[in-house]
């Protein structure tokens, strides 16, 4: 067992180029793992930002069109009441 070790990990032990060349490619596995995992989190966090402006617009949207709505019900309200005034006369 501490054979395998040693010559997976190179602990003292003389590695072949096999050896080396699978320690290399390990090593740009990692750095290529790391790289995608943080183009990953990059466009995560920009999409993030995206939806935040996209619910705020929708959000501002709808307190316009609720404030349009209070404003039309009152102005039927109103007219409603001129009516029945005139409809009695």
């Amino acid at each position: 067992m501490l054979r395998v070790y040693s010559v997976l990990f190179g602990c003292g032990a003389v590695l072949t180029d096999f050896h080396k060349s699978l320690r290399l490619y390990r090593a740009v596995a990692g750095v290529s793992l790391l790289t995608c995992a943080a183009v990953y989190v990059t466009a995560g966090l920009l999409c993030l930002g995206r939806l935040k402006r996209a619910r705020s617009r929708r959000e501002a949207e709808r307190a316009k069109v609720t404030g349009e709505m209070a404003a039309l019900e009152a102005k039927r309200r109103e007219l409603e009441g001129l009516l029945a005034t005139y409809a009695t006369d």
